[in-house]
Formats: C-alpha cells, sequence, structure tokens
C-alpha cells in the first residue's frame, strides 16, 4: 500500500518518498521507523484485540468502514488458489504482493522468519532493528558477537564437557585456539601439559584467577625454599671461599705463574665438589614444583571455567546476559600476577625475619 502523502499518526507529518516505514503487524497502522522507537509501540496498541484494522482518510472516505474490498485478483488466481491471504484482514491478494491492498500489512515481514529476531523476555517476533520489545516492551540487550572463533577456525557449537566451544572461545579469548583442543584431551581422559605454568609457577595460577591454588602453592614452596636454606649456605659458602682463594691468583701475575697446574685443578676441583651436591639438590627440588604446576594447572583451570559456566548460568536472565558474564568472568589478572611474585618475595623475607628472631630468643 502506498503511504505517501498520508500522515504519520504520531508526530503529522506526512510521509514522503524515501521516509523508513514501519507498519504494524497487528493493526497496520504506518509510522516513521523514528516515531515508533520514541513512542516503544503502536500509537494504536490500546486498540489492539478489538478487530481494528487501520484505513487512510482516503480508503475510509471512498468506502463504508464495514464493506468489503473491491477485488483485485484475477479469476484465473481465484480459480487456482494462487492467492495470498492478508494475516491482518483476511482478504485475498496476487502471490506476488508485497503488502495487502486492504489494509497494507507486509507480507514479507510475516513470510520471512529472518525478517524477525525473537524478543528476549516474551519470545515475541520484532523487527531486527527494535531495541524495545512491540509486544512486552522489554529492553533488546545487543547481540553478543564471539570475535574469537571464526579468525580462529573454532566450531562455535562443538560442544565440549557440555559446554559449546563459542563459550570457551569467549572466555579464554585469544588463547581460545591453545586451550580448547586441551579441554577436548582432558574430556578423553587423556594427560595435558601447560608450559605457562611450567615456567611462572604459583603466578601463572593467579594469572588465571585460580586464586586459592595459587596462593597455596606460593605458601608450599615458600615453606620449602626456606626448609632448603642450609642448602643455599653451603653454596654460598663454597662460592665464598674459592674466590678468596683464586682473587690473589688472578690480581697478581706472579702468584698465577708460579701456581702448578696441580694446584689450580685441585682449587676448582673442590669447588666443584662443594657445590654439585647441594645444586643437585635444589633444581631437582624446583624442577618437581615446576613439573607439578604444568600437570595440573590445564586440569585445575578447565574445571574452574565448568564451575564459572554453572554459577553463570544460574545467575544470567538469558543468553545475551549469559554471555557477557562469561567475557567479563574469563581473560587473565595482571594485577594477581604481580601480587604473587612479590607475594613469594614477601613470604621468604618474613620467613628470614622470623628465623633470626626466633634464633636471638634461643
Amino acid at each position: 500500500m502506498n503511504y505517501f502523502n498520508l500522515p504519520c499518526p504520531v508526530c503529522g507529518e506526512i510521509f514522503k518518498d524515501g521516509d523508513d516505514i514501519v507498519v504494524c503487524p497487528e493493526c497496520a497502522t504506518p509510522h516513521h521507523r523514528e516515531c515508533w522507537h520514541s513512542n516503544g509501540q503502536c500509537i494504536n496498541t490500546s486498540l489492539h484485540g478489538t478487530d481494528f484494522v487501520w484505513k487512510s482518510e482516503k480508503t475510509a472516505a471512498a468506502k463504508p468502514e464495514n464493506e468489503n474490498p473491491a477485488p483485485f485478483v484475477s479469476e484465473t488466481e481465484a480459480e487456482t488458489g494462487d492467492v495470498k491471504i492478508c494475516h491482518i484482514c483476511s482478504s485475498e491478494n496476487p502471490a506476488d504482493a508485497l503488502h495487502c491492498g486492504n489494509c497494507g500489512a507486509l507480507f514479507e515481514e510475516e513470510e520471512k522468519e529472518e525478517n524477525f529476531k525473537i524478543c528476549t523476555q516474551c519470545g515475541a517476533k520484532i523487527h531486527p532493528q527494535d531495541i524495545i520489545c512491540t509486544s512486552c516492551g522489554a529492553y533488546q540487550t545487543p547481540e553478543i558477537k564471539n570475535p574469537f572463533v571464526e579468525s580462529m577456525g573454532i566450531d562455535e557449537n562443538e560442544e565440549i564437557g557440555g559446554y559449546s566451544a563459542g563459550d570457551y572461545a569467549l572466555y579464554t579469548r585469544l588463547n581460545a585456539k591453545r586451550y580448547i583442543p586441551k579441554f577436548r584431551k582432558l574430556e578423553e581422559k587423556k594427560l595435558s601439559f601447560n608450559w605457562a605454568a611450567f615456567f611462572f609457577g604459583p603466578s601463572w595460577f593467579l594469572f588465571r584467577k585460580i586464586h586459592k591454588v595459587g596462593i597455596i602453592l606460593l605458601v608450599v614452596f615458600a615453606s620449602i625454599t626456606m626448609m632448603t636454606a642450609p642448602l643455599q649456605e653451603q653454596l654460598f659458602e663454597a662460592t665464598e671461599n674459592f674466590y678468596s682463594l683464586s682473587q690473589p691468583l688472578m690480581l697478581n701475575p706472579e702468584m698465577m705463574e708460579a701456581a702448578t697446574d696441580e694446584e689450580v685443578i685441585k682449587l676448582l676441583t673442590d669447588y666443584y665438589s662443594a657445590i654439585q651436591m647441594p645444586t643437585l639438590i635444589l633444581l631437582g627440588i624446583l624442577l618437581v614444583q615446576r613439573l607439578i604446576c604444568g600437570f595440573i594447572a590445564d586440569k585445575l583451570y578447565y574445571n574452574k571455567i565448568k564451575s564459572d559456566f554453572a554459577i553463570i548460568g544460574e545467575a544470567a536472565a538469558n543468553d545475551e546476559i549469559r554471555k557477557i558474564m562469561i567475557a567479563q568472568r574469563g581473560s587473565v589478572s595482571f594485577i594477581a600476577y604481580l601480587a604473587g611474585y612479590f607475594g613469594e618475595q614477601t613470604i621468604l623475607n618474613l620467613f628470614v625475619f622470623l628465623a633470626d628472631k626466633l634464633s636471638n630468643w634461643i
């Protein structure tokens, strides 16, 4: 139906060529799209459900309100049934009609599902650009696009542990391509190793917001470091003794020339013998600690993500809000990482301070 030169019922301005016009799917009342959004609903919403159908003043003046519209369907179309029945006023229209010739309803909006989106609150079909539902008036949360899926070749709908790969990608963000294969392996009961956790130790867990485990590992590893203090003291004493003996030779060329090869070899041999065992023990302890971190990291991270998903699923009102909460809950924490790094030094210094106090009391 041609709405040009007819007034918009909201603002009163005449519809002009090129205007973006919205037609109410209930009563066929035309509006400027901006007027529809500003009003939040059809101007004739109060008349919905009363068999009210909008008609232009020209149409109303041309024929009585209850008179059926003049037929414009050809006899051939009527005989073959190749007609389109209006979903508003039930009048017959040609099969290729885009608007109802009687009430002006848009057939394209009714027949093509892609022209609609679903209200997140009441489930009604609304225009894809509407920000307010025309049925219940609820504000429509913008759809959250996942930028970490298509660019990384991830199937968003793949299910891993009861949740979609798209959710994991939204949580792990730029690391999605690395962690999603790890999560698949863990679901298959296969072993997974995290090199980042191996190199960074407890600080990695704090970086990934696994705070409880990170703090526990910090305290345990710092305690082990303090227990190995005698070994570190042996290394310090052996190194200090080596430099005290070798420094005069290095600074005095005459003494260096006078020293025999056997004396130099014995000096080096004694030094390596003194530091060999403490060094191996300390390196072994450090290696075990880092291996523990590397082997438990992926499993704990995977369990944390699924736990967060379960909590978010119970709290989120709809899927769009759930995605927002996943994006906020995920990612990493640089502050926690720095706190872990300096926290480890603080714990060590605290142990040293307490040990000194205790030795003075004894």
